[in-house]
């Protein structure tokens, strides 16, 4: 109370101050500080309040799958998913066929040719975000030319049996 004009002087807690009645901070140091705010008025009274704040990063989520998923890969291939996330205090995945799953690395495996997604969140103190992908598998199978041309030019001059995912 009192008679204005009202002065005001944050103190966030980094060695950062400011002089408005309100004032927006990002720290450069996840952390626990202390806020301070003094309120003076006209008549030089004045009122102090504190306040703890905790500051944390939002997390970039990030991940990598083994084996490669560059290439295509035949049904009962084991896939391991892992958080590359830095600054994350949890992860958790929600995988297609699995459900929710927990940790920095799950392993999941399809048995059904198919493409199958998953999310994989991060969280940081209160700040969370996520990021998706999917894995692609396919039946294995042979490749059986039913004709080859060996006149040397370089097209079919081999007659050679292929296959993908067969042992």
């Amino acid at each position: 109370s009192g008679v204005g004009p009202y002065s005001y002087e944050w103190s966030l807690g980094d060695g950062t101050v400011g002089r408005d009645s309100v004032v927006a901070h990002v720290y450069l140091l996840q952390g626990a500080y202390t806020v301070t705010l003094i309120v003076r008025n006209g008549d030089g009274c004045a009122d102090t309040v504190s306040a703890p704040v905790e500051a944390y990063f939002t997390p970039v989520p990030s991940y990598v799958i083994e084996p490669d998923t560059s290439e295509e890969r035949v049904v009962g291939t084991v896939f391991t998913l892992t958080s590359t996330t830095q600054n994350a205090q949890e992860v958790w995945w929600e995988v297609e066929g699995y459900g929710r799953r927990e940790g920095p690395s799950i392993q999941v495996k399809y048995d059904r040719p198919g493409r199958y997604c998953f999310r994989m969140w991060a969280r940081n103190g209160t700040c969370v975000d996520s990021t998706a992908g999917c894995v692609r598998v396919i039946d294995p199978y042979v490749y059986l030319p039913n004709a080859f041309s060996p006149n040397g030019d370089g097209v079919n001059d081999v007659f050679e049996v292929k296959n993908f995912g067969l042992k």
